[in-house]
């Protein structure tokens, strides 16, 4: 009787939520954020960035491209239509 009392004692001692077979406590829910979801979120964080500014650089680079070709076409239009009515009150 005083060995299974002696062994209820032992179980007691133990910290709850901690196995009776393990020696290593649990660990914490902080430190399982910070070591592994943490990591991959800063990883996804940072190439979802990256390719956001990578296509609002693009799309900058495209639209003033089309741009400078709508104000090329505009101006040579316009430069047309100038030497026309130069040339009819020449005539």
């Amino acid at each position: 009787m005083l060995r299974v009392q002696g062994m209820m004692h032992a179980w007691r001692t133990v910290r709850p939520g901690m196995r009776h077979y393990s020696s290593v406590p649990p660990k914490s829910k902080h430190a399982l954020l910070y070591r592994e979801i943490f990591p991959s979120l800063i990883k996804v964080l940072a190439y979802s960035t990256a390719t956001y500014f990578a296509l609002h650089l693009t799309w900058e680079l495209l639209d003033a491209r089309e741009q400078r070709i709508k104000q090329e076409q505009e101006i040579s239009a316009l430069k047309s239509d100038i030497l026309d009515r130069v040339n009819a009150k020449q005539i």
